[in-house]
């Protein structure tokens, strides 16, 4: 008989004012999900097996930044409205790890 375990984190945030929101997540699944809406600064950071990252952002200044590392796939979105956006994502796969990211960005006047 084999015994599995089973480890995964499930974050969701849904910051409506000010204030930086940092997130780090170092399971073998890891989702993040965060809308902010005239916030501060979102950071993610994931390692593990499997990451799943989303981010969407509206206000004057939306920033992003998603790191991952994994070993079989590295996934991300960015949406952002607004002025000055800056979104970043850097992604690292062990072996045959596959990355995907999606940035999304409407520039308000």
């Amino acid at each position: 008989m084999r015994r599995v375990i089973f480890l995964a984190s499930l974050v969701t945030l849904l910051p409506l004012s000010a204030g930086a929101q940092t997130i780090t997540q170092n399971n073998a699944i890891n989702i993040a999900a965060v809308v902010s809406i005239n916030g501060q600064p979102v950071t993610v950071t994931q390692n593990g097996a499997r990451n799943y990252a989303g981010v969407i952002q509206a206000g004057a200044n939306p920033s992003a930044t998603v790191r991952q590392t994994g070993t079989v796939v590295n996934s991300a979105g960015i949406g952002q409205s607004g002025r000055n956006m800056v979104a970043n994502v850097s992604q690292y796969g062990h072996g045959r790890a596959s990355n995907f990211a999606v940035i999304a960005q409407h520039r308000r006047h």
